[in-house]
């Protein structure tokens, strides 16, 4: 709905499972991890999941799960036509051309809300790469990333507390702008990056806009100087920084007009 209709949603937050067309593009540990969903197509996965006392069904959610939380969810697939319906949901909506696709497939137009995924350390489905890389599909700034320590595939079961505080201060960062989380979603932000650093590669500096505000981002490239530029070029650095408050300040400051 965020992607088709906007205008109707304010905020998104996306819980585990990143962008589809990000998910699983030339990610091959996604494709291992997946196995299962291609399996859930085949006619007679509802039997091979079931024999043996549901063995294969066992091993694969035990890999989150406890023994005897497991047993409740087979318990509750054992019911008549359960287990059908589970496996439905796969085969209604797994794209088998995601699984090929060697770039990734995008929206026409990027989603220009705050947007927020989350995703835990100890997910045994789904590669944090596939959530991060949803970013790609908001608008610069606008796409937070939290990652949920010490849960499994069920984050909501496993730390309801913490999935539960992420949200509400999610929501909150939509309705307070001064919401701490998101201050660096508000802040025009200034990167400086020397010419001669030995030390760190400008692709690191530059990548930094991803997570502020289109329109509030400058990188300013200090000539002639290495990494301790504020050794070698005392006076660009200074009046680069000089510049950028005062941008602040005044909006007609030219070299950062953009960020007003």
């Amino acid at each position: 709905m965020a992607l088709t209709q906007p205008g109707r949603v304010r905020q998104l937050a996306v819980l585990s499972v990143g962008f589809p067309g990000t998910v699983f593009c030339a990610n091959p540990k996604q494709c291992e991890l997946s196995w299962y969903m291609l399996f859930f197509q085949h006619p007679e996965a509802e039997a091979l999941l079931a024999a043996d006392d549901w063995a294969l069904m066992r091993q694969l959610l035990g890999k989150n799960s406890s023994e005897a939380k497991v047993q409740d969810y087979i318990d509750a697939l054992s019911q008549p036509g359960a287990l059908t319906a589970g496996l439905s949901l796969y085969r209604a909506n797994l794209d088998l051309a995601a699984l090929a696709a060697t770039k990734p497939t995008l929206p026409p137009a990027k989603l220009n809300m705050l947007v927020m995924g989350l995703w835990s350390d100890g997910e045994a489905y789904l590669t944090e790469e596939g959530m991060t890389a949803s970013r790609d599909v908001v608008t610069g700034g606008l796409f937070f990333y939290k990652r949920i320590e010490g849960a499994g595939h069920w984050m909501m079961r496993d730390a309801p507390a913490k999935v539960n505080a992420a949200l509400a201060d999610f929501v909150g960062a939509g309705m307070d702008p001064d919401v701490s989380m998101y201050a660096d979603l508000i802040l025009a932000r200034m990167g400086l990056l020397s010419e001669w650093d030995a030390y760190l590669i400008e692709e690191g500096m530059l990548a930094l806009h991803h997570v502020v505000a289109e329109g509030r981002w400058q990188c300013v490239r200090i000539e002639g100087a290495g990494h301790w530029m504020m050794w070698d070029a005392p006076a660009k650095v200074n009046a680069a920084l000089a510049d950028f408050v005062a941008a602040g300040l005044d909006p007609d400051v030219s070299m950062h007009a953009d960020l007003m």
